[in-house]
């Protein structure tokens, strides 16, 4: 009987250990959202994905805010980060297309605007 009992207690710790192992997983690498970096085809290599950091500019993530705002893709921005879903995150043809959105179709005026509109409020 006290075999059997050592078992089960030796069960119960192995799968509360796994739960805990699985629940740290899932909050850490499947977060729901992750830090957004500007990605970029490059085509003199075969046409990799690029990451490009050095273009997160406040100007560039201002464009970003505003074309994720148009299409209506949730987002968070605190200490001056911007974080995206990271189903969009994992999905970099998608990321590009907003990038590009970005950099393309936001005006000027806009920025200035979105400036004016959320100043203070970051």
């Amino acid at each position: 009987m006290k075999r059997a009992s050592k078992l089960v207690l030796l069960a119960l710790i192995v799968s509360l250990a796994l739960c805990l192992a699985l629940g740290i997983y899932v909050k850490y690498w499947r977060s729901e959202y992750v830090p957004y970096v500007p990605v970029e085809l490059d085509l003199s290599f075969g046409g990799d994905w690029e990451s490009q950091p050095e273009r997160l500019t406040d100007e560039h993530v201002i464009r970003m805010e505003i074309t994720l705002s148009r299409y209506g893709v949730p987002y968070r921005r605190s200490n001056g980060v911007l974080y995206i879903p990271r189903s969009l995150a994992d999905d970099v043809e998608l990321l590009w297309n907003f990038c590009t959105k970005a950099d393309q179709d936001v005006t000027q005026a806009e920025v200035e605007q979105f400036r004016r509109n959320t100043c203070g409020s970051r």
